[in-house]
């Protein structure tokens, strides 16, 4: 009699784990799905945020000086500042993304090792400069 009610409990718990199994690895995958998608919108929003303030102080002219607050996601590789594009490099499951907007000025990143594989808030000071030539540079300082 023992037996069969040790047997009973035996069967009816290893049910409720071949339900219960395949269900925590669904949400799981999926939970890990909308995660990413967030951290990509994320890049997408600071990338897009450091490339408007940049464009801003550029048609202010040479002095102009602005301090900007920005997110960036757990997973970002590195911020890039080249060809006239803000490039934020995030490492994904399905590769490496690049969040980028386009600028208008010639920019350059002081201390780009201040920047890289960085997650959280971060201020971020930007700076325009005359040039000899009389183009206007942006300098972003992390």
């Amino acid at each position: 009699m023992k037996a069969q009610v040790s047997l009973e409990l035996l069967i009816t718990v290893g049910v409720v784990f071949a339900f219960t199994i395949p269900v925590l690895l669904l949400l799981l995958s999926v939970s890990q799905f909308g995660y990413e998608k967030s951290t990509l919108a994320q890049a997408d929003a600071a990338s897009k945020t450091i490339a408007d303030n940049i464009n801003e102080l550029f048609v202010q002219g040479p002095g102009s000086k602005k301090t900007i607050t920005i997110a960036f996601p757990t997973n970002m590789q590195n911020l890039s500042i080249k060809d006239k594009e803000v490039v934020i490099r995030l490492k994904t499951s399905s590769g490496v993304y690049e969040a980028a907007s386009p600028i208008f000025a010639n920019a350059t990143i002081i201390n780009p090792s201040s920047l890289n594989k960085r997650a959280g808030l971060f201020s971020i000071t930007l700076r325009t400069k005359s040039k000899p030539n009389g183009d206007v540079e942006v300098e972003v300082y992390g």
